[in-house]
């Protein structure tokens, strides 16, 4: 008898369980989208973790979807504004409306480049040089056929002469996880950084201005991209430098190495990004996570042979309203101990992701780096500028912006086995910064950041740095 009631008692526990779980569950009947233009509505959806038909287990795990969702299209760049509605048709059974306002995708832009590694660099040390300025065109197209495809062309002529085209089609397939990407880029150069010597640049320059170096890169590859915030990408390229003899055999034989004046190799490399920051380009909660290999000459009779890893993270953590501490650390590290080329034996400093704050008017090469930022944002005010008619671009015509007060404190060292002693003092050395500054975000993707810091060495100085997705 026990045994006979068994299976009716099983089931009745179950269906229990689950009357009780469609009691506060909730139903998506639709998910209707509006304001869109250019952008296909496909793209949009991709984004979203919200769709007709959806049950989730109640009302609150709706609206943690919808905000989540909400983050994912904002990093995307490609939509300004957005805003959802919920409507409840009867108990538990809503329709989502979402209405959204498009980014400006298109941005035929003078191109004005300094040659320099940063503003700081040009501004004091080469000390406003105009003959050190690259002046051009960059046209920029984040969103070409409505696909989130993007094109990116800069044409330039000046202290370098630069011919760049990328293009990148992120959803080629239906599932829309795979896409594809190619580049080529041709650049000359009329004077080189050929040393470096108390931790600063040497340059030289020919007396009639001629060229000195030329480099040619082609690179293709694909992404796969099998969640939201997750991206693989494949690549495979080819790269060609040539320098003049004057550099390679008198003044630095290492540059290429063996006073080689050229320098041909293919390369493959992986990256791995994962995204989850509430906005990607001023972050103030979340976190960001980035990997990347590299093998350099993948036949023995290439011009290079090198195999690096990199990474970086990045931990924000908002504590209270307007107050965000954040964390980040980056590293390299070389497989093949051997001497590389002075060129591609970059370390601190080359780049917005390895430059100290505080250090930014030096740099140190290396085979290997470790660095430590934290900062510290408080939010001082913000507002939203209107400027009417007086602005034809309908996307620029409302500006919100906010200024953040920030402390900042960062750490690193560079492992250079082959340094010499007493040339470049900051090499194996362990670094310290520490400053204050005044960062300004405008609309959603432009920030002006004013800081002053000061280094272990007991240098300081008042910085400036400005990005923008374009």
């Amino acid at each position: 008898m026990l045994k006979s009631s068994l299976p009716f008692l099983f089931f009745t526990l179950i269906s229990a369980a689950l009357n009780g779980q469609s009691d506060s569950s909730v139903f998506v009947k639709l998910v209707s989208i509006s304001g869109y233009k250019h952008i296909k509505v496909q793209i949009i959806s991709r984004q979203l973790s919200v769709h007709d038909g959806d049950v989730f287990v109640n009302k609150k795990a709706l609206d943690d979807a919808l905000r989540f969702s909400e983050q994912i299209l904002i990093n995307t760049g490609l939509l300004r504004e957005l805003e959802f509605e919920l409507i409840e048709l009867q108990k538990n059974v809503f329709v989502v409306y979402l209405e959204v306002k498009e980014s400006w995708n298109f941005y035929p832009i003078p191109y004005f480049n300094l040659a320099d590694r940063n503003f700081n660099v040009w501004w004091v040390e080469q000390k406003r040089a105009l003959n050190r300025v690259n002046l051009g065109v960059k046209l920029y197209h984040r969103n070409v056929l409505g696909y989130a495809d993007a094109l990116k062309i800069t044409l330039s002529d000046g202290y370098n002469r630069t011919y760049k085209m990328e293009y990148r089609f992120p959803y080629l397939d239906k599932a829309m996880k795979w896409g594809v990407f190619g580049k080529l880029s041709f650049q000359q150069w009329r004077e080189i950084n050929y040393d470096t010597r108390e931790n600063k640049q040497l340059f030289f320059r020919k007396p009639d201005n001629s060229f000195l170096s030329n480099y040619f890169l082609t690179e293709a590859g694909v992404t796969f991209r099998p969640a939201f915030q997750s991206v693989h990408t494949f690549f495979y390229g080819f790269q060609r430098r040539m320098v003049d003899a004057v550099i390679s055999k008198s003044l630095n034989p290492d540059y290429l190495l063996n006073g080689d004046e050229k320098q041909n190799f293919s390369f493959l490399r992986y990256s791995y990004q994962f995204d989850n920051r509430d906005n990607r380009f001023y972050p103030l909660d979340g976190y960001y996570f980035q990997f990347e290999a590299e093998k350099a000459g993948l036949i023995t009779k290439e011009d290079r042979n090198a195999f690096t890893i990199m990474g970086l993270t990045d931990i924000y953590k908002a504590l209270i309203p307007g107050l965000s501490l954040s964390v980040g650390a980056r590293g390299k590290y070389s497989f093949i101990r051997n001497k590389q080329p002075y060129y591609d034996n970059r370390a601190l400093g080359f780049s917005e992701f390895t430059t100290m704050r505080g250090y930014e008017y030096y740099l140190v090469d290396g085979l290997d780096l470790a660095m430590l930022q934290t900062t510290a944002r408080l939010l001082l005010f913000q507002g939203v500028n209107n400027y009417g008619k007086l602005v034809f671009i309908d996307a620029f015509r409302v500006q919100p912006y906010k200024v953040y007060l920030t402390l900042h404190s960062d750490w690193g060292i560079v492992n250079n086995p082959f340094s010499v002693e007493n040339i470049n003092p900051l090499d194996n050395k362990l670094l310290w910064s520490y400053g204050v500054g005044i960062n300004i975000k405008l609309y959603f993707d432009m920030v002006a950041r004013i800081e002053y810091s000061r280094n272990i060495e007991k240098g300081d100085g008042i910085f400036l740095n400005f990005n923008a997705s374009f």
